[in-house]
């Protein structure tokens, strides 16, 4: 949903990744996931409005080191196994801290990272069975990020609806949302392979 304002956001970042080209987009990279760690720890200790500032930090610097990165002369394989790796322990740092915060029963939380991993695993996969790079679906880590801080947001001021918290709803969502993503992921690289 969100990589459909991809576009837009480039128009901004593009510029901003060239002028800070002399940095390693790696060191951007470990920023970010210093800012999921903390995000994560705020989550976790309740702390909604620093949870929300590391949360909206590391999606930031999430997308400047791929900008930083392709304003660079050569683009390495090490600079983008890096970014990949650390992208999916960024998403595990955050999503622990929801599910052992206060406003989320752990469960949900193993369940979407185990989910997050398919989705991850099978836009790889697209790419050693000749597909192409599958990013496609309903949910990107870009998705992942602004339902992390709309949902805390709204955590701060409603608590519960229904009887669950604000947090926990959003994980049921991005769950069900997750799933989906994983179908249609797999279906898009069944269409692709060629088998001749």
């Amino acid at each position: 949903m969100i990589e459909k304002m991809r576009p837009y956001s480039s128009m901004i970042l593009e510029p901003v990744g060239k002028k800070l080209s002399f940095i390693n987009p790696d060191y951007i990279s470990i920023a970010a996931f210093i800012a999921a760690i903390l995000a994560g720890f705020y989550f976790y200790n309740g702390l909604l409005i620093l949870g929300i500032i590391f949360t909206l930090l590391n999606g930031f610097l999430d997308v400047l080191d791929g900008k930083v990165a392709r304003a660079r002369p050569k683009i390495n394989g090490t600079g983008l196994f890096i970014d990949h790796t650390l992208d999916r322990l960024c998403d595990m740092a955050i999503i622990i801290g929801i599910s052992l915060s206060p406003y989320c029963p752990p469960y949900l939380g193993v369940i979407l990272i185990f989910l997050t991993f398919i989705i991850s695993y099978l836009g790889t996969l697209g790419i050693v069975l000749d597909v192409g790079k599958i990013s496609g679906g309903l949910v990107s880590r870009a998705d992942r990020v602004s339902m992390f801080v709309i949902s805390a947001i709204l955590q701060l001021n409603f608590d519960k609806l229904y009887g669950r918290y604000i947090f926990e709803w959003c994980i049921i969502v991005m769950c069900i949302l997750s799933l989906i993503t994983i179908f249609q992921r797999f279906f898009q690289i069944l269409r692709g392979i060629d088998d001749n």
